[in-house]
């Protein structure tokens, strides 16, 4: 999906948003994103949960993993209204 950049002020900027960034990031069709995928993010969603990270932390690797899952859980929401 993307990367996210958080910087020192707390601020999160999506990755095509930096200057310089060299391309566009590709959105993908939810439909393409496979069962292995999904799965991965699950689990190191949950092994951070299991790991103790604090949500509220908006400075953790937890965010830039969720917010990509809501983007492929929103996109397929979308494709399923069409």
């Amino acid at each position: 999906m993307w990367r996210d950049f958080i910087l020192d002020d707390g601020r999160v900027i999506a990755e095509h948003r930096v200057l310089g960034c060299p391309e566009r990031p590709v959105w993908r069709n939810a439909d393409e994103v496979s069962q292995d995928e999904r799965e991965v993010w699950e689990e190191r969603l949950a092994s951070m949960a299991a790991g103790g990270i604090d949500p509220r932390d908006r400075e953790q690797a937890f965010w830039a993993e969720l917010n990509q899952y809501l983007a492929y859980i929103y996109l397929k929401v979308q494709s399923n209204r069409a």
